[in-house]
């Protein structure tokens, strides 16, 4: 939902049957896996990623089934500028909760609601920097 909430407290909120709301801390990132089907696909195939409230650093890794490193997200505010840095050979998408990028020229790059989407379809190493 993209709300914010003070720390420090308890918050009751009623969620539906199917949801479950999570709550992030800034400097997090959060990979979201592309499948409802189940437990067991493909968990770095088209994932999502989502930086929260970035003011330093975050990393998030994603292993397999035979716990195997398959994914790892970095991503790093410097100054007016966001770096990351992807190690996957498959398509993944990229959200900055709360930045809006002025690097929109890129067919890529899409403002909605106050954050910034990133799709990429690229594989190997990507390495990105996004102008605040």
């Amino acid at each position: 939902s993209g709300e914010r909430y003070a720390g420090g407290g308890w918050i009751e909120k009623k969620v539906g049957y199917t949801e479950m709301p999570i709550l992030a801390r800034p400097n997090t990132v959060i990979a979201f896996g592309a499948s409802e089907n189940g437990p067991e696909y493909d968990y770095d195939d088209q994932v999502e990623y989502r930086v929260y409230s970035l003011t330093d650093k975050a990393e998030t890794v994603i292993y397999d089934e035979n716990q195997t490193e398959t994914a790892v997200f970095k991503a790093e505010k410097k100054a007016d500028n966001i770096e990351i840095n992807v190690k996957t050979d498959k398509n993944f998408s990229i959200v900055l909760t709360g930045y809006e990028t002025s690097d929109t020229s890129e067919d890529h790059v899409e403002i909605r609601d106050g954050n910034t989407y990133i799709s990429i379809k690229n594989t190997g190493e990507n390495h990105f920097r996004f102008s605040l």
